[in-house]
């Protein structure tokens, strides 16, 4: 029997990844090093993922968790999550 609960857990932080970098707003110029800090890169990236309901890479992580991608991004639009 396949043991899902792995990718349930990674898609969970896979989004409270995506909506923690796209409320940090840095400016476009500010980058840090690569110490794991945010970079404009990923700034774009997170916005990029949340900005359309129907982006395949959202689509599939909202798909391990039953949850509607268009909900989680209105939530995340409204400052919800």
């Amino acid at each position: 029997m396949f043991d899902d609960e792995g990718y349930r857990k990674l898609a969970v932080h896979v989004l409270a990844r995506a909506v923690k970098d796209y409320r940090r707003r840095v400016p476009v110029d500010q980058t840090y090093d690569s110490t794991g800090s945010l970079t404009t890169h990923t700034l774009h990236t997170a916005k990029e993922f949340l900005s359309n309901p129907t982006n395949d890479r959202l689509l599939l992580w909202c798909a391990w968790l039953d949850v509607d991608p268009s909900r989680v991004r209105r939530m995340v639009l409204k400052g919800m999550l």
